[in-house]
């Protein structure tokens, strides 16, 4: 039997891993929808290994994934973000699907501001004898970021040499994805289920013309989110939790909330209350700066949020989970240069602490 919760395939894009979904997948998941990112074939390993694959490897892996999900979920959405929203197309396409499909940032053209003006010479790659193998496409600021400080996080990675994206792609790569976009174009009629369709107007690699043809040409609705702050990855640029927000709203109702037992300290047996609704604290991304949650100090401000915050300063053990207070810590404490631990009130355990120079209005309790 079907299980009554419903199910996303997520698809990354290339060269990529599922990094480039950032939050995604934890924010269905908090909304009740399972989810599933698997690596398309010659991805996760070395840029060379994509020589082997083409689009048909990509569309065949990611259908077999999706027929998995469905028959073990009564609904599967499907949602990708740059090839892998091209990859979510033809598999939309091909197994009639007709749940939700979102589309962030799909490069139907190369027509980006980034990209040099003869782009279309790449062609000539193509059939110019071993070219396309031999030719390197290398990843370049601004890494499809605008948020200046998460792209010098992301040049950190590539410069420690860490495996969260290849460092290039093989020419040879891009005519594959060359092929699927000439499958596509004239089929696009052919997808009828309610898409989402994610695009920023300032898209380094690929124009909202992208994103306007397929509002003409999908043979089904379209609810289309543009975006005015952010480059091509838009899910980890800065805009990502208004993005995120509209995907849940977009997939559908969630998960309704159960009753639990009010909670006790682990330590000091008091009873918690119930904590606020958080924010996504930190995206995969690495150490962005959260919205402060309720319960954080600021000075001279007033709050209804008093009541869960502490006498120290402290994010209150009522809202963060033992598992995140390192590194939550960590985080703050090499952003700001400052020491990041202060202790929660009343039973003094170590919690982490907002500097000063970071917090935003809260409650009225000094430090």
């Amino acid at each position: 039997m079907p299980s009554p919760r419903p199910a996303a395939l997520l698809i990354h894009g290339l060269g990529g891993t599922v990094y480039d979904l950032g939050s995604l997948g934890r924010t269905l998941e908090e909304a009740g929808i399972d989810t599933h990112a698997p690596l398309l074939p010659g991805h996760g390993t070395v840029p060379d290994d994509l020589l082997a694959t083409g689009w048909q490897d990509w569309i065949d892996s990611m259908r077999a994934q999706y027929r998995t999900l469905k028959q073990r979920h009564g609904v599967v959405h499907l949602a990708g973000v740059c090839l892998g929203a091209l990859v979510a197309l033809e598999v939309a396409r091909l197994e009639n699907h007709q749940d939700k499909l979102a589309l962030y940032a799909p490069p139907l053209f190369l027509d980006g501001w980034s990209l040099p003006r003869l782009t279309w010479l790449r062609k000539l790659g193509y059939i110019l004898p071993g070219m396309a193998k031999r030719m390197r496409v290398p990843e370049a600021e601004p890494f499809g970021i605008k948020n200046a400080r998460i792209r010098k996080l992301i040049q950190q990675r590539f410069e420690r040499g860490e495996r969260f994206h290849y460092p290039y792609v093989p020419l040879a790569c891009i005519r594959e994805v060359d092929k699927l976009r000439k499958q596509l174009m004239p089929r696009l009629q052919e997808i009828t289920c309610p898409t989402l369709i994610v695009h920023a107007d300032e898209d380094d690699i690929t124009s909202p013309r992208s994103a306007h043809h397929l509002q003409k040409h999908l043979g089904g609705p379209v609810d289309f989110m543009p975006l005015s702050d952010s480059y091509h990855m838009i899910l980890v640029d800065n805009e990502r939790m208004a993005v995120l927000a509209r995907s849940v709203d977009f997939s559908g109702p969630v998960r309704p909330a159960s009753r639990v037992r009010p909670a006790r300290h682990s330590r000091c047996g008091r009873v918690r209350p119930s904590p606020p609704e958080l924010p996504l604290l930190l995206a995969n991304t690495g150490p962005t700066l959260p919205a402060v949650p309720a319960g954080v100090i600021a000075d001279g401000q007033s709050s209804p949020a008093s009541s869960t915050a502490t006498k120290s300063g402290a994010l209150s053990c009522t809202v963060i989970k033992p598992a995140q207070r390192r590194h939550i810590a960590q985080t703050l404490a090499a952003q700001s240069g400052q020491p990041a631990l202060a202790h929660c009130f009343p039973c003094k355990q170590a919690m982490p602490r907002i500097p000063p120079s970071l917090r935003q209005g809260a409650c009225s309790v000094s430090v």
